[in-house]
């Protein structure tokens, strides 16, 4: 729906296909949809008749992966009542997967990408893809992810340690991350606390306590270029936000997603978490914040910057919290439409690479009359220096939606193509 249906809907099939009779269902509109959907998590979310959930409260970790729990259900439709602008249920909703117990924070931000340690990143995940290295289907059809490949840049680390499955042990550099998006983070240049801007961390290491740490966690800041045929290293690459080395690349890879252990470039056994405990506070932040609720907006807020600032066991100043109740804040108070952003901006850092951002600029809203992707497109990307933007103009406004598939709509007089394709 999120996908394709935002302009004219998408089919509801809910009854078997049993001949050419009912194979070709038209269109319904996005509100009928939507419908649906939260019959669907509410059924999921619901009781039997002796009242126990339909589905389990929460499993151990190693089975919970990949399958929907009660939690699940609720964290859905969280995210459900979100997109539609139902705050109460939203904020409802979110505080319900919270009070279960069932999820906790990872303490080290870092530790939750720690191919290594994916049990304990289930104890955060209220639900995630799993993925496998799956040794006997290398294509397609396998049980593995991409995402390293795609992800890491054309190198591997510095010092020779793979990034991912590829024959060379390399990432592709196929998704990029923008300079501007990340110097907003390493230069606070929202004023939100995300770090000490006067601090310049490119080069010196040691000042990075002086800037959030999920920066550091997120993006690259070094790799080494490895030669396909001998296997030699060759020169240090330097990506924003670091400097120096033998060459600079203007822009940034996202960390996430590395497996030194994967089979091929589709075989990494990296999971994908689709939710995670932070969703849930920041899913509160931003409705309580619409509802007017200021201080319980911040206090939610704040819970996600709380374990960022626990960093890798040493705490640091930054993030600063928002709330005034905490006394290491911002030093003022946010209006709606300020504090409106900072949830946007938040999400897109604590969410990074996470497939998050597109549904972000799409169902949020810059002010009342602005949707977040038009303000992006047409006022935000245009006002950075162009030597922060790569491909300006790429959002074009066709891309709010994908393109309904040729076969559907030649085949079925009921579906529309989405507009300007």
């Amino acid at each position: 729906m999120r996908l394709y249906g935002g302009v004219n809907g998408i089919p509801i099939v809910i009854e078997p296909v049993t001949g050419i009779e009912n194979a070709y269902v038209p269109q319904s509109p996005a509100s009928k949809v939507y419908e649906q959907i939260i019959s669907d998590f509410e059924y999921a979310a619901g009781l039997n008749d002796d009242d126990t959930p339909r589905l389990p409260k929460r499993l151990d970790p190693a089975y919970t992966s990949g399958r929907v729990t009660n939690g699940a259900a609720h964290a859905f439709l969280a995210e459900v009542y979100l997109t539609l602008g139902r705050w109460e249920d939203a904020a409802r909703e979110a505080q319900e997967v919270i009070s279960s117990e069932q999820y906790t924070f990872v303490n080290d931000y870092q530790n939750l990408w720690d191919i290594e340690q994916e049990s304990l990143a289930q104890t955060e995940h209220i639900f995630s893809v799993p993925f496998f290295r799956d040794k006997d289907a290398l294509a397609d059809q396998s049980l593995g992810s991409n995402i390293a490949h795609l992800f890491n840049p054309a190198g591997v680390q510095v010092g020779g340690k793979l990034v991912s499955g590829n024959p060379y042990g390399k990432g592709a550099g196929a998704h990029r991350v923008q300079k501007w998006f990340i110097k907003y983070f390493q230069d606070d240049q929202g004023n939100l606390g995300y770090s000490d801007p006067s601090v310049d961390a490119s080069i010196d290491e040691s000042k990075l306590i002086s800037k959030d740490y999920r920066i550091e966690v997120t993006f690259w800041r070094r790799f080494q270029q490895k030669n396909n045929n001998t296997g030699v290293l060759g020169n240090i690459v330097t990506v924003y936000p670091a400097a120096g080395g033998n060459s600079q690349e203007n822009w940034g890879y996202i960390r996430k997603f590395i497996d030194p252990q994967g089979i091929n470039n589709r075989t990494n056994e990296n999971d994908m978490p689709r939710l995670r405990l932070s969703d849930m506070y920041l899913i509160r932040a931003e409705a309580l914040n619409e509802l007017g609720k200021y201080t319980e907006a911040c206090q939610a807020i704040d819970m996600v910057r709380e374990r960022a600032r626990k960093a890798n066991g040493t705490e640091r100043a930054y993030p600063k919290y928002i709330g005034s109740d905490r006394p290491d804040n911002i030093g003022r108070t946010l209006t709606k439409q300020e504090f409106r952003w900072l949830v946007f901006m938040e999400r897109g850092l604590e969410f990074a690479g996470e497939q998050k951002r597109w549904f972000d600029l799409i169902r949020m809203k810059y002010d009342e009359n602005t949707q977040m992707y038009d303000y992006i497109k047409d006022t935000f990307i245009p006002s950075r220096p162009a030597a922060d933007v790569q491909k300006q103009g790429v959002m074009a406004a066709r891309k709010k939606y994908f393109p309904i598939p040729f076969a559907e709509v030649s085949r079925n007089d009921g579906v529309q193509q989405n507009p300007g394709y």
